[in-house]
């Protein structure tokens, strides 16, 4: 099923640079502006951007479950330092993950959104050779919800239901033109213990997996067992033990990334394929 790229909107393009080591789900920072009715920086999380370590903001975010009310809980707490509460900041718009960004002083934080979205060094395992990446955030309608939910045969989280599809991109004459598109999931109850990157040409076939979070096994992110997944489409079953040979002991695990990596095959072919286009 060949994938349509029909949504046409101005997308932000960074040149593929280094950026950092830990990452949560993008979803995180639509799930805060849901909460607090304004968009945010990924800086209210980590120090550097999307990727990259996490501050004390983010840190209490996983602490208390990385769940939408994972932000209410946290908000009498002062996280970075300080001297002001969480919610104090947030109400005047400085940030509560930096000491530098107070009430007084918010700074220019959220005049820097766009350069702060992409997780260029992700993407760079993803797309090997790409210099140019874009990223589009969506919301998935109820109709597709119930189209993916039925394919997958269990429910989405609603970090599934916001996600952020990154794109790879390259300069043909005058133009831009998408070659790849990326989506970051994680298995229903081990969201903080494996988030799964998988990466899809234009015919919707994989061409890459990459594990960006493994707190389960190291083996789970071994050559052999990723490989599999390589020109897999919407189309496959993906079961371990069938299609996909399990990790050796790890039977369980290895399912979870086969459940994710099926999980993200759907909801791009639902966004991007004909069959989601008129939903």
């Amino acid at each position: 099923m060949r994938l349509r790229w029909f949504l046409a909107i101005g997308l932000g393009l960074l040149i593929w640079d280094c950026c950092g080591q830990v990452w949560a789900l993008p979803a995180y920072r639509r799930l805060w502006q849901r909460t607090y009715g304004y968009n945010v920086s990924c800086g209210i999380c980590h120090v550097r951007g999307g990727g990259s370590e996490l501050t004390g903001y983010g840190k209490d975010f996983q602490r208390f479950g990385a769940t939408p009310g994972a932000f209410k809980a946290i908000a009498g707490r002062d996280s970075d330092g300080d001297g002001f509460k969480n919610l104090d900041e947030i109400t005047a718009k400085s940030n509560p993950g930096d000491p530098r960004s107070t009430p007084t002083n918010p700074t220019d934080w959220l005049q820097r959104i766009e350069e702060s979205m992409l997780p260029l060094e992700q993407l760079g395992k993803l797309f090997p050779g790409a210099k140019m990446f874009s990223s589009l955030e969506g919301t998935l309608s109820d109709p597709q919800i119930q189209q993916v939910e039925g394919l997958l045969g269990s429910r989405l989280s609603e970090e599934d239901a916001v996600p952020t599809f990154y794109f790879a991109v390259e300069k043909q004459g005058d133009r831009l033109k998408r070659t790849g598109v990326s989506l970051f999931v994680a298995p229903a109850g081990a969201k903080d213990k494996l988030i799964v990157a998988v990466a899809v040409d234009l015919s919707g076939k994989v061409i890459s997996v990459v594990l960006v979070e493994n707190k389960l096994d190291k083996r789970l992110a071994e050559r052999k067992f990723l490989e599999q997944f390589i020109g897999k489409s919407a189309n496959d079953p993906l079961i371990v033990g069938k299609d996909i040979e399990p990790v050796p002991g790890l039977e369980s695990p290895s399912a979870m990334v086969a459940g994710s990596v099926k999980k993200a095959l759907l909801v791009i072919g639902t966004v991007f394929s004909e069959k989601g286009k008129g939903q």
